[in-house]
């Protein structure tokens, strides 16, 4: 019989986060997904994307796996009544009546402290190696202190879960805009105290970023954060101009917004009210799409012509409502 091939959990997070980026992101990538936009503009980012993603890297790499797999444990998580729940996916050994390997729970954004605990519970008490993959669209200080409480109030409301666990759990965090990702494991045969919240903590604290992002040239922020030195965007973000595509330029913590189409068209630059630094736009601000048009070296002012035409071509592209002027 021939042995199992090994599962890579971090292999794994980082191999989806790196779909996930060239999908949101509008680069090339190994995958056609698209996320779909709300009625307001926005775009929906949910763990749904990560569950395709996920499954189409185990297709790649050959190993079985089920979506939605019944658990072997029951759970009394809604109503009076013990039930099975249900795990994200599943991956099995090289068939699947080779048994059960690695579950794998799927979150989007910054849930209620009691969606934590109801899949924490069926990662501990499942006994399996766990694989935790979290997508947040955007990520500040306030986001991660967040996420950290409502963990930890879940772990701590599953003492004796954690106490009874002998095996281990990756968790990995996959951050959109600006790109970002952070993986760490708890080993659960070890003192659990003292690795949380410290290994969460440490994570966050040395964010990652993908090549393609981290090597422009940066200057650091005030809330440890960064961004670019003199960049060019053609961006989209309903909060900022709803109608259509603006070119956003950067040169440090100073930016300029200008608008080619819609009411605010060759209108001069300008800033968001209240928004004085880079890093404040982009803590505060969701971007939909950014188009990198540093290379297209073209005038902003003297050659108007070119940037409208450059918008309405994102506009129809994107399905953004001012395609013309």
């Amino acid at each position: 019989m021939s042995r199992p091939l090994p599962i890579h959990r971090r292999e794994i997070g980082r191999s989806v986060s790196d779909y996930l980026w060239s999908a949101y992101h509008d680069r090339p990538g190994p995958s056609t997904l698209i996320f779909p936009y709300l009625r307001n503009g926005t775009r929906r980012v949910s763990e749904q994307e990560s569950r395709i993603l996920i499954t189409q890297w185990l297709e790649n790499h050959n190993h079985y796996y089920s979506i939605e797999t019944p658990t072997t444990e029951k759970y009394r998580q809604t109503g009076t009544r013990a039930l099975s729940a249900r795990i994200d996916v599943t991956v099995y050994s090289q068939s699947a009546d080779m048994g059960r390997r690695v579950n794998i729970e799927l979150k989007s954004g910054t849930p209620e402290m009691e969606s934590f605990r109801k899949d924490f519970e069926k990662l501990l008490r499942e006994g399996l190696a766990g694989l935790w993959f979290h997508t947040l669209e955007s990520a500040n200080r306030y986001t991660w202190d967040t996420i950290e409480e409502r963990m930890s109030e879940a772990f701590r409301r599953l003492c004796g879960e954690i106490s009874e666990s002998k095996h281990t759990i990756v968790f990995c965090f996959c951050v959109l805009q600006p790109p970002q990702y952070v993986d760490f494991e708890v080993d659960l045969s070890q003192d659990f105290d003292e690795q949380w919240p410290t290994c969460f903590r440490r994570s966050v604290d040395r964010l990652e970023s993908p090549d393609w992002w981290r090597d422009a040239p940066r200057v650091p922020d005030r809330r440890r954060r960064s961004v670019r030195r003199q960049r060019k965007l053609m961006v989209y973000s309903p909060e900022i101009y709803p109608e259509s595509f603006v070119h956003l330029s950067i040169k440090g913590e100073s930016y300029r917004i200008r608008a080619y189409a819609g009411p605010k068209r060759f209108s001069g630059p300008w800033q968001e009210k209240g928004v004085s630094g880079t890093s404040e736009l982009f803590d505060r601000v969701r971007f939909a799409y950014l188009v990198d048009v540093a290379g297209e070296r073209k005038n902003l002012d003297s050659e108007v012509a070119y940037w409208k035409e450059r918008t309405v071509e994102l506009n129809r592209k994107h399905g953004i409502g001012q395609v013309g002027g």
